[in-house]
């Protein structure tokens, strides 16, 4: 299958702490352990989702998405939004549905459901503004922004014990979150971490504890135990898998995170978070499709169950798929010539077209010859590009050269080819546009094809005039390399 595996950059502070994009953009590093793992058997792209190119998120790219996205830009319900998208186009994906992404972003209404299910989660309540009395919550109370996950906005400073502490952590979550603060009572004990992966019959994995291996700060997951690699917080903070609790208190523990997976509506893959206080458990976050890095708790408790991370990454595939009983994978494009087989461009043909592109030589009479062309590029422009037929040319094993029948609209397109330099001469060009034009007017059912030849390139334009194209009209100074204009030929097939 080609799987389309989706993630955001957060490309702009705006209000939050400069630090926190250390959060966001993590996803980096998750990204290439996911492609690894999906890989050879799947063709895994990765895109970076942004405004300007959702409309490559579409069925006739991808066969299925590994929805890694977080938000969109920084955004956070973005989250949410990206899942929509791919539903409103049927794009079939991992993880968690629009309205479980939107409803765990939203922690206050998250401890509404669990205490709806008889779950316990610590007392709380959400300020809006300082007016606001505490309701009866004992101190030390925890301030967190009601719409953040990754521990942004929480600090060793977040747990409070008296009611000046409270509104200065109030003040700043409204001031640098521009959110409502959720306060909750503070559990002071041990954390744990349940891995849940699955769906009609979902697998609790090993519990994790985090072990917080300091005294003079509170025993919390802040952003900087997390985060920051060169903190005191981060340095002293472990994880421990499987935790050292009883069978007992294990069996509780797992048994209430599956109700909670459940109550959340969770899919594919979850991680619950829970404070232990002797032997009472107190449920503080639902977290659906959590880090999956290899430092993560998730993956800690995968491996103590004996999976590798391409084991583990499979598995939330697998969970998916079978989520969609009558998915079909797209149908690939391929033909046979003479010499020639041509099939659409795979991940696995950019390397060899970006050697191509890039050599202004061998480009000097194509579209802006002189730009310098990324595999990010490629990937976007020319492999993602659904609305053209985009193909490498291949010679008994050997890739020798580019076509593309592009801007087809009604029955008319344009055609473009491209030969690598050492087969120049073998005849592979009126090959390949001979084949392009039997592909256009024969396999698309096309009537009329055009191409541009810059007027400098005679052997393309003889090339192409002695397969029936004509030229019907010429722009002047059209086409620049190197600080000199060349006049363009336009020119016409029409299918007899």
């Amino acid at each position: 299958m080609r799987i389309g595996v989706i993630y955001n950059l957060a490309e702009e502070i705006g209000h939050r702490y400069g630090k926190d994009f250390i959060s966001d953009n993590e996803i980096t590093k998750t990204l290439e352990y996911v492609i690894d793992a999906l890989e050879p058997e799947h063709e895994a792209i990765p895109l970076q989702i942004r405004k300007d190119n959702l409309h490559l998120l579409a069925r006739d790219n991808f066969d299925f998405i590994f929805n890694l996205a977080e938000g969109f830009g920084r955004n956070p319900f973005g989250e949410s939004w990206i899942a929509s998208y791919l539903e409103l186009q049927a794009i079939p994906y991992t993880g968690s549905d629009p309205s479980t992404l939107a409803l765990c972003l939203d922690k206050a209404k998250t401890k509404a459901i669990l205490q709806a299910h008889n779950l316990p989660t610590p007392s709380y309540h959400v300020f809006t503004s300082f007016s606001e009395d505490i309701f009866g919550l004992e101190f030390p109370l925890i301030v967190k922004p009601v719409h953040e996950d990754a521990s942004i906005g929480i600090t060793a400073d977040s747990v409070t014990h008296n009611k000046h502490e409270l509104l200065r952590r109030i003040n700043l979550i409204f001031s640098t979150y521009n959110q409502p603060a959720l306060v909750e009572e503070f559990i002071d004990g041990r954390e744990v971490n349940v891995s849940v992966l699955g769906n009609t019959q979902p697998t609790a994995l090993p519990i994790c504890e985090l072990v917080f291996n300091f005294n003079n700060l509170p025993k919390i997951a802040s952003f900087d135990s997390k985060w920051i690699e060169d903190s005191l917080q981060y340095e002293l903070t472990s994880r421990k898998c499987p935790a050292d609790i009883t069978l007992n208190l294990e069996s509780k523990i797992k048994h209430m995170a599956m109700q909670a997976y459940s109550a959340l509506d969770c899919r594919d893959y979850a991680r619950i978070d829970f404070r232990i206080r002797e032997d009472e458990l107190f449920i503080l976050e639902v977290n659906p499709n959590p880090g999956i890095n290899t430092d993560t708790s998730f993956f800690k408790s995968a491996s103590a169950a004996g999976m590798s991370y391409k084991k583990m990454i499979q598995s939330i595939l697998s969970s998916a798929i079978t989520r969609y009983p009558a998915l079909e994978e797209r149908k690939e494009f391929s033909y046979a010539g003479k010499r020639l087989n041509l099939s659409r461009l795979k991940k696995q043909d950019l390397p060899i077209l970006l050697h191509w592109f890039n050599n202004h030589e061998l480009c000097r009479f194509m579209g802006d010859p002189e730009s310098t062309y990324t595999l990010e590029r490629l990937t976007e422009n020319v492999l993602l590009d659904h609305k053209s037929l985009n193909l490498i040319a291949n010679s008994s094993g050997q890739n020798i050269g580019y076509g593309s029948i592009y801007n087809i609209k009604d029955q008319s397109a344009e055609i473009s080819f491209l030969i690598s330099k050492e087969y120049h001469g073998s005849g592979y060009g009126k090959e390949l546009v001979g084949d392009l034009i039997d592909i256009a007017f024969n396999n698309l059912n096309l009537t009329n094809l055009a191409a541009s030849v810059t007027v400098a390139n005679q052997a393309s334009l003889k090339l192409c005039s002695s397969l029936g194209f004509s030229i019907i009209g010429t722009r002047k100074n059209y086409h620049k390399v190197q600080n000199e204009f060349y006049d363009e030929a336009i020119l016409e097939l029409r299918k007899k």
